[in-house]
């Protein structure tokens, strides 16, 4: 990990520290030396970022020029817990704050459950991506208000609607051969669990009024 810190003193009993912990520590004692180690260097998986640093760029700053070049998680160090400090880290990508002059070990749990939401923000964004950019078209919606939650890019784009027009439509909406009722009839099997799958062709229409076959797996995800 980078630790950005231009107290000396700080540095060492920091570094000290975290290397008793297993973490393998670089520092760096202002903005400018920070990013040129995060970014290009030592590209560390987590940066320890000191907010109140000499120089042109104080912490936030710093931890902004970083995050433009690089997705890496950043918990903040500070003396001040002012609310306009608090309020400048929540407008960037951080992973919370510790106040100087507690105990030094609450550092440790800190970086742990950062690295771990980072991996799970990582992972998210993989899946989000996966999702969004499929050749297939993918439609998630309520099952109960039948509104759309998240329609994908192939779908926008074959059917002609923007997102937020989606979003306010259900699938009833453009499947022209279905009532509510039926469809709700269809839906029912997997709602009442007696089935995982419910599988059918029909006709999806677009904006424009054309239409397309479709054949359509339907599945019931509890979250």
């Amino acid at each position: 990990m980078l630790l950005v810190e231009d107290s000396r003193f700080e540095q060492l009993i920091l570094s000290d520290l975290l290397k008793g912990y297993g973490f393998e520590v670089e520092t760096a004692s202002d903005g400018d030396e920070a990013i040129k180690k995060a970014c290009e260097i030592f590209l560390p998986d987590l940066v320890l970022m000191d907010i109140e640093l000499k120089g042109n760029l104080d912490g936030i700053d710093t931890a902004k020029m970083i995050l433009k070049r690089r997705d890496v998680p950043i918990i903040f160090l500070t003396a001040n817990a002012s609310s306009e400090v608090i309020k400048r880290i929540k407008s960037i990508k951080a992973y919370g704050y510790i106040l100087k002059g507690t105990d030094k070990k609450a550092v440790i749990p800190s970086i742990e459950m950062a690295i771990k939401l980072h991996e799970a923000y990582s992972l998210a964004n993989m899946f989000m991506y996966i999702y969004e950019n499929s050749t297939s078209e993918l439609y998630v919606f309520d099952p109960e208000t039948l509104k759309f939650i998240k329609v994908n890019k192939s779908a926008r784009m074959n059917l002609g609607y923007t997102e937020d027009e989606l979003l306010n439509m259900t699938p009833i909406e453009i499947k022209p051969e279905f009532t509510k009722e039926s469809f709700v009839r269809l839906i029912s099997p997997l709602l009442e669990g007696k089935m995982p799958e419910v599988s059918f062709e029909t006709i999806h229409r677009r904006k424009d009024g054309t239409t397309y076959p479709v054949k359509i797996k339907l599945q019931l995800f509890d979250l």
